[in-house]
C-alpha cells in the first residue's frame, strides 16, 4: 500500500469519526476531508471538489428547491399533519408505515432509481422533527429502503447488472430471473427486519423542545394563491419526468429540474435568498463532499476480457475423445484499467499484491499512456469521459 493511499484511508477514517461524533455541523466533515486530501497531495483540488459539478448533485440541489416550494402548498401541509397525528399516537407505527410505503414504491420504480430516491428524501425531509418521531430515526432507513423492493416485480434491471458482472468475471453459472427475484425478496425482508429492530438504536438528533401539537400549529402558514400552487405542482411533476427521462436523453433531463427552479423564481414563489439557501443545504454539501472523497480513493472502472495466452507455462496436455492433444494456448483473464487522477503506482501495487502467488502464470502488468478517451453518448473527452456521473 502506497503512502498516498494510507493518507487517503486515514483522512476517510477521520471524516467518518467527525460524522459519527457530531464534532462539526452536518455536511462539513466531507468538505474538511476533501481539503485534507488536497493538502497532503493525495489528489488535486479539481478532483477533490468535483462532486459540486456532478450532474446528480446539481439535480439533487435543484430538486431541494422544488421541495422547499412544495412545502408552501396545502397538500404538503395536510401530509405533515397526517404524519404528526400518527406520530402522536405512536412514533414507531408512523416509522414502520413510512418504511413500508417507501419499499412498496421501490417495487414500482425499481431498485436504484435516482428519481425515486431524490423524491423520497425530498418529501420526507419536509416532515418536522418531533420528540415522538425524530427525523434522525427515519430519514436514513427510508433512503436505504429505496434499494429494497417489498414486492420483487421490477428487478429485471438489477438482474441484468448481476449477470453482466458474473459473465465479466468469468463465472460459469446460470441464475434464472425467478430465483433472483426470490433472493431479492429475502434481502428485502432481511432489511425490513433490520429496520424494525434498528429504530430503537437510531440516534435522536436535532429535536426541538416542542410538542407535536405545537409543531403542527407552526406548520400552519398563509395559503398561496391557487395559481401559484398549480405552478408548484407543475414544476414538481416536470422535475420527476426530467429525472426519469435522464436515462434516455442524458443530462438534459436533469436540466429540466433546474429550469423548473427558474420558473419558481420568475413567478415569485421562491425568492433568490430562499433558492440559494436550499441549493447549499447541508445534505448537498455532504453528498458533494463524499463524492470527492470517493474519487480520491478509488478507480473509475475496469474492463475484464476472456483471452487465451501462450508464455512460460508452455501450455498443457489435454484429451479430446481419448486422443492426447497438446494445448498451447491457455485461458486467461485480461483486465484493463484506465486511471485518471488515482496514482498509477497505487493501482499497480494493489493489483500486484492481489495477483501474487509466487508461481509461473501470475501474469504481467503493462503500463502505458492513453492519448484520449471519448464518451460516445455525451461527447465528453479526457478526464470527464471517465467519470461515472449518470
Amino acid at each position: 500500500m502506497t503512502v498516498p493511499m494510507i493518507i487517503a484511508l486515514l483522512v476517510t477514517a477521520f471524516m467518518v469519526w467527525l460524522i459519527m461524533t457530531d464534532k462539526v455541523p452536518f455536511g462539513a466533515a466531507p468538505l474538511i476531508a476533501c481539503a485534507l486530501m488536497v493538502l497532503f497531495g493525495v489528489t488535486d483540488i479539481a478532483t477533490a471538489f468535483r462532486g459540486f459539478s456532478n450532474s446528480s448533485i446539481v439535480m439533487l440541489a435543484s430538486f431541494m428547491v422544488i421541495i422547499a416550494a412544495l412545502q408552501k402548498t396545502r397538500f404538503i401541509a395536510a401530509f405533515k399533519r397526517a404524519i404528526l397525528r400518527m406520530a402522536s399516537k405512536g412514533g414507531y407505527k408512523a416509522y414502520v408505515l413510512i418504511i413500508l410505503v417507501v419499499m412498496l414504491g421501490t417495487s414500482l420504480f425499481g431498485t436504484g432509481s435516482t428519481a425515486y430516491y431524490v423524491m423520497v428524501l425530498g418529501l420526507l425531509s419536509t416532515i418536522p422533527s418531533t420528540q415522538a418521531l425524530p427525523r434522525s430515526k427515519f430519514l436514513m432507513p427510508a433512503g436505504f429502503a429505496c434499494n429494497h423492493p417489498l414486492i420483487p416485480v421490477n428487478t429485471a434491471l438489477q438482474y441484468g447488472y448481476v449477470i453482466a458482472v458474473l459473465e465479466a468475471g468469468g463465472a460459469a453459472m446460470s441464475v434464472s430471473l425467478p430465483k433472483f427475484a426470490i433472493v431479492n425478496l429475502c434481502l428485502s425482508l432481511g432489511f425490513l427486519i433490520w429496520c424494525l429492530v434498528a429504530y430503537k438504536f437510531m440516534p435522536v438528533k436535532d429535536v426541538p423542545a416542542t410538542t407535536e401539537a405545537a409543531a403542527e400549529a407552526a406548520e400552519e402558514a398563509e395559503a398561496l394563491p391557487a395559481w401559484q400552487e398549480y405552478v408548484i405542482y407543475g414544476c414538481f411533476v416536470a422535475a420527476i419526468i426530467g429525472m426519469v427521462a435522464q436515462s434516455y436523453i442524458g443530462d438534459q433531463g436533469y436540466a429540466v429540474v433546474a429550469t423548473a427552479v427558474c420558473v419558481l423564481l420568475l413567478t415569485k414563489i421562491m425568492n433568490f435568498k430562499e433558492i440559494c439557501s436550499n441549493l447549499g443545504a447541508p445534505i448537498i454539501l455532504m453528498s458533494a463532499g463524499v463524492i470527492g472523497v470517493a474519487e480520491a480513493l478509488g478507480v473509475t472502472g475496469l474492463t475484464v476480457t476472456n483471452v487465451f495466452g501462450y508464455g512460460q507455462q508452455k501450455g498443457h496436455e489435454a484429451y479430446f475423445r481419448g486422443v492426447p492433444v497438446e494445448a498451447r494456448l491457455l485461458p486467461k483473464l485480461k483486465v484493463e484499467v484506465v486511471v485518471s487522477k488515482v496514482p498509477v503506482d497505487a493501482v499497480v501495487e494493489a493489483a500486484r499484491k492481489a495477483l501474487y502467488t509466487g508461481h509461473v502464470g501470475d501474469g504481467k502488468i503493462f503500463v502505458y499512456d492513453v492519448e484520449n478517451v471519448v464518451k460516445v453518448r455525451t461527447g465528453e473527452e479526457g478526464y470527464d469521459a471517465l467519470q461515472d456521473a449518470d
